[in-house]
């Protein structure tokens, strides 16, 4: 014994070693002597049955090692001999006594176990001096089971070894690599799988996620100020807008339009007008004295050769669904106008109508001229001196060939339309152009009163005329006047005819101004 009364020496197993001393089991309150080599007995018996225990398993791994080696070349020998064998012959089976071939993915030993006794040999043979216990638990780590894949069956420095292999207690998963060369990450018991490709995933879901998000929420926001804007736009105009009104006018002005014709018409057989007068009451809420004759009165017939509904509306008030509607009417009498309140059930759909309540009549007015789209504007410029030329060399040759339909096509460009193609077929004859105004186009270019007109750009001719029109029987005899539009460009010095409209719309328009 050496270190003290609480130390001991342990034997080493096959040469002669070095003990390790092995520290009191209580290091505060010494044992008494008696009490110390009682317990240095037992501790060399435990130490003794341990190192017997450790000896039959390592000798029994060892045999099972050999089994299993020794039908690992029992089957590879098969094989070869299978293999040397025709394609044809059936396999070899494996030798009797022989044990089953390891399954690919069956766990085997990969170390030999080794004794403790030679551990301390090479500890040794390496000249270092053996790791020493600490205390008796200590002790028992250095002489752990020995076992297939156990780590005191490997060597030191070994990868299986207690000094390099991980801790086991401390890792969630190990990886698995099978037949096909593919790595598989199983889970230690009580831990979730995961791994790197996992976790990359979930990050890239949960960043897709978000993005989703944000952009749900960007467009609901932007919807949400769409909404207010426009509900804010609309308060703000509806103070000086007019709503639309949905009011069915066709519908309503058709249905007047017929109570007027019968209400207005007079007939002087007395059993025809009362089936007239029959007729306008029923379309109409009350009796309107204005479609009658006083009693006893003779008569006097009177037709309504038109009935025009003008456009002009008011509402009714406190009939929503009515309106009073205005028109012209023309009779034997005289033109008149009148105004006539009609109503709908449905003022959308335009059912349910009637005239609901009396005629009134006013003085036929005027339509008067147009409203321009700027009041007050300088009327359109003319090219005076081109209408003047035009109006004698150029215009009457193409009219009288235009409605003669013969010899158009030397005064047509490459361009022109079907219209100035076919002509009149002499339906016209004799023209006599009396009025020719030329509207020049923004392309033009002015100097004075004179205007010049680039290649190829249209230029507006308005041109009136009067005409000789065909009569029943085919010989021209019938006066005739007509306006035209003509589109004329100028190609090569010359004019040439794309295209001829009828109609003219009366222009305000000044001839351009004399050079001073």
């Amino acid at each position: 014994m050496n270190g003290g009364p609480n130390s001991f020496s342990r034997p080493t197993f096959g040469s002669p070693q070095q003990v390790r001393p092995t520290p009191p089991l209580d290091p505060g309150t010494p044992p008494e002597p008696a009490e110390d080599a009682t317990m240095l007995r037992s501790d060399l018996v435990r130490a003794e049955q341990a190192r017997a225990a450790e000896q039959a398993r390592a000798t029994a791994h060892a045999r099972a090692t050999e089994q299993t080696r020794a039908a690992e070349r029992a089957r590879l020998q098969q094989e070869a001999r299978a293999s040397a064998a025709p394609a044809q012959s059936a396999p070899a089976q494996p030798a009797p006594g022989s044990l089953p071939a390891p399954h690919p993915y069956t766990a085997q030993p990969t170390a030999e176990p080794r004794p403790a006794a030679h551990r301390d040999r090479q500890w040794a043979a390496a000249g270092q001096e053996p790791p020493k216990a600490a205390d008796l638990r200590s002790l028992l780590d250095d002489y752990p089971e020995a076992g297939p894949g156990s780590p005191g069956s490997a060597e030191p420095g070994s990868p299986g070894s207690a000094q390099t292999r991980p801790d086991r207690t401390r890792t969630k998963h190990h990886r698995v690599r099978t037949g096909d060369g593919t790595d598989l990450v199983v889970p230690m018991p009580g831990h979730r799988l995961s791994d790197a490709r996992s976790s990359a995933r979930l990050g890239r879901g949960l960043a897709i996620g978000a993005l989703v998000l944000g952009l749900l929420l960007t467009a609901g926001a932007g919807g949400f100020a769409a909404v207010l804007l426009t509900r804010s736009t609309n308060s703000a105009a509806g103070s000086g807008a007019v709503a639309a009104d949905t009011f069915n006018f066709p519908a309503a002005s058709t249905y007047a339009s017929r109570y007027l014709t019968w209400c207005l018409n007079r007939y002087a057989d007395r059993t025809q007008d009362d089936s007239r007068l029959r007729a306008a009451d029923a379309m109409s809420t009350v009796p309107d004295p204005a479609c009658r004759d006083s009693a006893g009165s003779q008569i006097e017939a009177r037709a309504v050769s038109r009935v025009e509904y003008n456009g002009q509306h008011s509402p009714v008030p406190g009939i929503s669904g009515a309106r009073y509607l205005g028109f012209t009417i023309d009779t034997t009498s005289g033109p008149l106008a009148y105004e006539v309140p009609v109503s709908l059930d449905d003022p959308v759909a335009g059912t349910g109508p009637r005239v609901a309540g009396f005629l009134g009549v006013l003085p036929s007015v005027p339509r008067g001229e147009p409203r321009p789209d700027r009041p007050g504007a300088d009327p359109p410029v003319t090219d005076v001196e081109t209408a003047r030329t035009l109006q004698t060399s150029f215009l009457p040759g193409f009219f009288e060939a235009w409605m003669r339909s013969d010899g158009v096509d030397q005064y047509l460009s490459p361009d022109a339309t079907d219209s100035a193609r076919r002509g009149l077929a002499q339906a016209l004859s004799g023209p006599e152009i009396t009025r020719v105004t030329v509207l020049p186009p923004e392309q033009a270019t002015r100097s004075g009163s004179t205007f010049r007109y680039p290649e190829n750009v249209p230029v507006e001719i308005q041109v009136q005329l009067r005409a000789t029109a065909r009569g029943p029987d085919g010989r021209p005899r019938d006066p005739a006047f007509a306006t035209y539009r003509v589109i004329a460009k100028q190609a090569g010095g010359k004019w040439l005819v794309h295209d001829i409209r009828g109609g003219l719309a009366e222009v305000p328009s000044h001839p351009a101004p004399s050079p001073s």
